[in-house]
């Protein structure tokens, strides 16, 4: 961008798009929001997948355990078996030492949840909702930056046309007072000539203030750095008109399926009835495969000291004081909002297009007759002008000539700005820009 303005050239509106993406806080919070839905997704996933967990201790205690036995153990013995054993010593049995070190790895694998799928189809469609708001706002962004861009060139030509209008009585003014001095105008001329001098130069500055609130609003939009303040500095080129892809309000009204925001309102009501299935789901067993492996020096009755064993856990609720039964009534009504709020948002959209298509068409009807107002009044001034030369007309007559095509050439940068935006407007009503 600024080597864009080092050289003279014009800002293009796609090289602000780049800007304001780059440095808008509104995309900025949405994109966190679908990087959060995103780690919902993974989090879900955690219903269906094992889960393995590892886990070490460090045992002391304030003594060793022990079994001795004894040569007590010998007593109960017939007295012929008792030569046998004479002499014969067992050491006592260490059943658990001072201090030790264990290991335990668990592997627990659902096997039967009814919640599961519900919630990764759940999880699932809020992500896909959450991706289409993002492109719903990223499009409604792009729509408010054209109001703001064209906005500041209709200020900027409006501050041009209110500079040359100056000019221009300036020059009249001049040519009043050769007239006057040689006798061929009243001085009555000369007012005239300085009140239009001075309602120009009023016209500047308030054409000046205008520029200025437009620029604030596009700064705003792109972000307030030194290089978007150095671009805006610069000349905006003026964007080609777009194209609108068809041609009737039926076509219009048929394109309704890529609006972004209508999606998301979409999967936000299929997102609410997979969460309604998991309420209800509430209501069944679970079951889990449950492999766990110890390993610990004791050996008093495990001589390698390690052992496994694979577990089947079955759960099931069957009362819970009520919760469930008010969770499933929750559940269903936020499925039943989410289908009207998917309703309402497509008799809005419906709506929105055909006031669209309706400012479009009376801006086509508008922008023909400014044209035509324009040539009448550019043929106006002219001949005012070789009339006011003849000394057929008075200077108000010529100021009232040249005021009217400073005000059809306003009137016409306005039309094609607003042409050029009912262009927009349909084409985000209908999810296309």
């Amino acid at each position: 961008m600024l080597f864009i303005c080092s050289m003279g050239w014009a800002l293009t509106f796609e090289e602000a798009w780049e800007a304001t993406q780059q440095n808008s806080a509104a995309l900025a919070l949405v994109h966190e929001q679908v990087v959060q839905a995103r780690g919902y997704r993974t989090q879900a996933f955690a219903a269906v997948l094992p889960q393995v967990s590892l886990t070490g201790n460090y045992i002391i205690n304030d003594h060793e355990t022990t079994a001795d036995l004894g040569s007590g153990l010998f007593d109960a013995l017939p007295p012929e078996f008792a030569p046998l054993f004479e002499g014969v010593e067992i050491p006592p049995i260490v059943l658990e030492e001072k201090a030790y070190p264990t290991l335990e790895i668990q592997v627990v694998q659902p096997l039967l949840n009814g919640q599961a799928i519900p919630g990764l189809r759940a999880v699932g469609h809020n992500l896909q909702a959450t991706e289409a708001e993002e492109q719903s706002i990223r499009s409604q962004l792009r729509g408010g930056l054209a109001k703001a861009w064209y906005g500041t060139l209709l200020a900027r030509e409006g501050e041009r046309l209110a500079g040359e209008a100056l000019a221009q009585a300036r020059k009249h003014a001049e040519q009043v007072e050769v007239q006057v001095a040689t006798g061929v105008a009243a001085p009555t001329a000369r007012l005239q000539a300085q009140l239009a001098v001075t309602r120009a130069q009023r016209e500047v500055a308030a054409a000046r203030a205008g520029v200025v609130q437009a620029e604030s609003a596009l700064r705003t939009l792109m972000g307030a750095t030194p290089e978007i303040e150095q671009a805006l500095a610069g000349e905006l080129a003026m964007p080609e008109t777009p194209a609108l892809p068809f041609g009737s309000l039926e076509e219009a009204l048929a394109g309704l399926s890529g609006r972004q925001d209508l999606a998301a309102a979409e999967h936000r009501s299929a997102a609410a009835a997979a969460s309604r299935t998991i309420s209800y789901m509430g209501w069944a067993p679970s079951l889990n495969g449950v492999f766990r492996y110890n390993q610990s020096p004791e050996t008093g009755f495990n001589p390698d000291g390690s052992r496994w064993r694979l577990i089947l856990n079955a759960q099931w609720n069957l009362w819970d004081g009520g919760m469930r039964i008010g969770a499933n009534q929750v559940a269903a009504s936020q499925y039943r909002q989410a289908t009207e709020a998917e309703r309402k948002a497509r008799e809005e959209a419906g709506q929105q297009i055909r006031v669209a298509w309706e400012r479009y068409q009376q801006s086509l009807a508008t922008l023909t007759l400014v044209e035509e107002e324009a040539a009448l009044a550019a043929e106006n001034l002219r001949l005012a002008e070789a009339a006011w030369g003849a000394g057929t007309l008075t200077f108000l007559e010529l100021e009232d000539a040249r005021l009217g095509l400073k005000a059809s050439r306003m009137a016409l940068a306005a039309e094609r700005a607003n042409r050029d935006l009912a262009i927009i407007d349909l084409l985000v009503a209908t999810g296309r820009w």
